[in-house]
């Protein structure tokens, strides 16, 4: 939870708060706000996006019902933030919650391409559309010896689908360290996904365990040994990766993306 009390008394009229929910199936990232969104809080609604835009979910829905717009300005930050992705996976940015009083003056203009739904429903179903128009492969296996070994024939399948074999040897290694990952670490269902995102492949790790991954010794560390490497690869072959913990149960998804294509291609 991230929260601003600008007044040091708590006083919700110029205080502002807010929580971060994760639904790693859906792959959507939900922020809740209360308090009041105006020109001195608008950086604090800015942290908390762009903290859930970095981890790279199909959408960050905002829903603002407990929310105040002091000034119809202070909006802007929705199209800033959506503006802020140069370098990662597009990532939808929805409001929900907003009405008439909150978008008055101006408030609507001020959103710009940013979309407004009224409920958090009609919010989930356009991410859902989002993600059903990606290109995606996936596949379920279980946390045994032979994971990594189908994970890595699902990456290559898309690799060679998506024409992006310049990319093969590397995707194979990142997807085959954080399956590995997985089979030792967590046990149970694994979920596997391949995304390719405007100019991103994006690699996705479903597990049942709530451990986050911590990254080992450094790559160049005296003494270094196999054991250990897995995330140091990871990071050195991707453009980002991260986790994200399930809010609605135990489990969690480990993602990393490589860049497929230069921006703008």
């Amino acid at each position: 939870m991230l929260s601003w009390d600008l007044t040091g008394r708590g006083d919700i009229v110029t205080a502002l708060t807010t929580t971060a929910e994760y639904d790693v199936a859906a792959d959507v990232a939900t922020v809740r706000a209360h308090g009041r969104l105006d020109l001195r809080t608008a950086p604090m609604m800015r942290a908390a996006l762009l903290k859930a835009v970095a981890e790279c979910p199909v959408a960050v829905i905002v829903n603002v019902t407990d929310c105040v717009a002091g000034h119809s300005a202070a909006l802007t930050v929705f199209p800033a933030v959506a503006r802020h992705q140069a370098g990662q996976p597009t990532v939808a940015l929805l409001v929900s919650g907003a009405d008439e009083d909150f978008l008055r003056d101006g408030g609507r203009a001020a959103l710009g391409p940013v979309a407004s739904y009224r409920t958090d429903d009609e919010a989930r179903a356009a991410a859902a559309v989002a993600r059903a128009h990606q290109d995606r492969l996936s596949l379920r296996t279980v946390a045994e010896p032979t994971a990594p070994a189908a994970a890595r024939d699902l990456i290559a399948t898309a690799c060679r689908s998506w024409a992006l074999e310049g990319l093969r040897e590397n995707a194979i290694l990142v997807i085959s360290e954080l399956v590995a990952n997985a089979v030792l670490h967590a046990g149970g269902e694994i979920r596997v996904e391949a995304v390719l995102r405007q100019a991103f492949l994006h690699l996705r790790v479903y597990d049942t365990s709530p451990v986050v991954p911590i990254p080992g010794p450094r790559l160049d560390e005296p003494g270094f040994r196999d054991h250990g490497r897995g995330l140091r690869l990871i990071q050195l072959h991707c453009t980002g990766w991260g986790y994200t913990l399930n809010s609605g149960s135990d489990g969690k998804v480990v993602w990393a993306t490589l860049r497929a294509r230069r921006i703008g291609n």
